[in-house]
């Protein structure tokens, strides 16, 4: 018992770690650029419909440009107050892992590029407060809830249309053994009138044979009679 807690404690804390989002360097054309990222326990495709989603809830719609999605002067409450312009990555985890991603996002005041000067972010920012790390933090960890809410409802909706499949391959199997019994019942019938009507068949052939004989037996009497 105290060894299945253990490891369950392990494989815990293990996965606390794996999921914590950090601080990382993110290249957004060709340059390196501060920003941050989380591994999320689902494929590049769900997790990127599940922050579309999220973002689509709140009113915004993002798009598609170098590699990025760029969601543009909009008010993330785990931010800050102020608007900001996200832009966000998302990337299998690995050549050969396809189950899990990468969400990578980096965070700019309104109209500013990723990897411009600081003379230019502070410029772009006058005096509305910085972003801080805590904040995109909180947000890659909401959008982590979000993708893995996602996932778990596309197995949910996969797994129901599997039952389904199967429950309706189950009572096909039924229908068809009820008709198999039908017609085993009707084959059975047929037998038995066949049978029957073999017996009545083999007395009326036994019938005109003794007829045969008997119409034989008297034309040989005939014959008899002739000669004599």
């Amino acid at each position: 018992m105290k060894k299945f807690i253990l490891i369950s404690v392990s494989m815990l804390l293990f996965v606390a770690v794996m999921a914590q989002p950090k601080e990382d360097k993110i290249e957004y054309n060709k340059l390196q650029v501060p920003g941050y990222s989380v591994e999320v326990p689902v494929a590049p495709s769900v997790a990127e419909e599940a922050i579309k989603n999220r973002f689509k809830n709140s009113g915004v719609k993002g798009k598609e440009r170098k590699g990025f999605w760029e969601f543009r002067n909009v008010k993330i409450p785990e931010l800050r107050n102020a608007p900001v312009d996200a832009y966000i990555k998302i990337d299998k985890k690995s050549r050969k892992d396809n189950d899990n991603s990468i969400v990578s996002m980096i965070v700019m005041d309104p109209g500013v590029e990723p990897g411009a000067s600081d003379s230019s972010v502070n410029a772009a920012r006058g005096d509305v407060p910085a972003i801080a790390a805590i904040g995109a933090f909180g947000l890659l960890s909401s959008l982590q809830t979000n993708t893995e809410d996602h996932g778990l409802d596309l197995e949910l909706k996969k797994q129901d249309n599997e039952v389904k499949k199967a429950e309706k391959e189950h009572n096909n199997l039924i229908k068809d053994g009820k008709d198999l019994q039908n017609k085993e019942k009707k084959i059975q019938n047929d037998l038995e009138i066949n049978r029957n009507n073999v017996t009545k068949q083999a007395e009326e052939l036994k019938k005109q044979k003794e007829m045969l004989l008997q119409i034989q037996s008297r034309r040989k009497v005939a014959q008899g009679d002739k000669v004599n």
